[in-house]
């Protein structure tokens, strides 16, 4: 393992037996949390990662991270980025690019006033259903590869709300979860059963992992327009080269055993 790697994941292993920190400790971890994040977009900086997940020699596990950014769609139709904390208001258009860490498995459930569950990636119309993710390959959701221009962004109505997001990676299929070809026979059977809701028993076992330890880094500069590197990355499925701007939120988790990560985003609107 490359020697700037193995630093910063025993760095993340003693931080997370360490007590409270100072303000200028907290900056010190948020900017190791960062850059243990983005030091392995170097594996697939410029090329387009392979879809296999869990296959060929094992190699020891790192802790599983997870980065997001919510761009909102500006007066020209273009994403910007915004502040993750910012009430919103009736037709106001966001989407949120989630980038991982590592091959593996993305889920995201979404819930209104802390209502029922829906999952709302994997989508059924795009890419039959598939939820693999490849490492530091971003992810849209929604996708503005959508053929319907309606579903490209996730839009705001009148009625004044919490929307919460639920961000899961996983180094595995999650089991109870449809996703493939199997969502998409769901989804064409029920129609009205689409997006798909998690059974009672399944979605309260995903919950529970929310709780878990994670370290976390934030950026808290906004405004900048997503950049053609990052477009190039979603439209083509590639890695994005490590120079390429950080997420906004990064959360990296505190043991290299887990197999989940799960973390959620509150999207407020007047």
């Amino acid at each position: 393992m490359n020697s700037k790697i193995l630093f910063c994941l025993l760095t993340l292993t003693l931080i997370a037996n360490w007590p409270p920190l100072a303000p200028a400790q907290k900056r010190d971890q948020a900017e190791e949390t960062r850059n243990a994040f983005l030091i392995t977009r170097k594996k697939v900086s410029g090329s387009k990662p392979s879809r296999s997940t869990g296959t060929g020699r094992q190699r020891p596990l790192s802790p599983l991270g997870l980065g997001y950014t919510l761009y909102q769609k500006d007066p020209t139709g273009k994403p910007v980025r915004v502040d993750l904390a910012q009430e919103f208001r009736a037709r106001d258009a966001v989407r949120l690019v989630i980038e991982a860490n590592t091959d593996g498995y993305l889920y995201v459930f979404h819930t209104e006033n802390d209502g029922e569950s829906r999952m709302i990636f994997p989508d059924a119309r795009l890419n039959g259903g598939d939820n693999r993710i490849s490492a530091h390959v971003p992810c849209e959701v929604p996708s503005s590869q959508e053929v319907d221009p309606r579903f490209r962004w996730f839009y705001f109505d009148e009625k004044a709300a919490t929307e919460r997001l639920y961000l899961i990676v996983a180094r595995k299929p999650v089991p109870g979860v449809l996703t493939g070809q199997a969502l998409v026979a769901h989804c064409r059977a029920h129609p009205g059963g689409c997006p798909w809701r998690p059974a009672s028993a399944t979605w309260n076992l995903l919950a529970a992992n929310v709780s878990a330890l994670t370290l976390v880094s934030l950026d808290q500069t906004f405004g900048q327009a997503q950049t053609e590197v990052e477009r190039d990355a979603v439209e083509r499925g590639l890695g994005l080269p490590p120079d390429a701007p950080a997420p906004a939120v990064v959360k990296i988790g505190a043991s290299p055993k887990a197999g989940m990560l799960m973390t959620t985003l509150d999207l407020i609107h007047k």
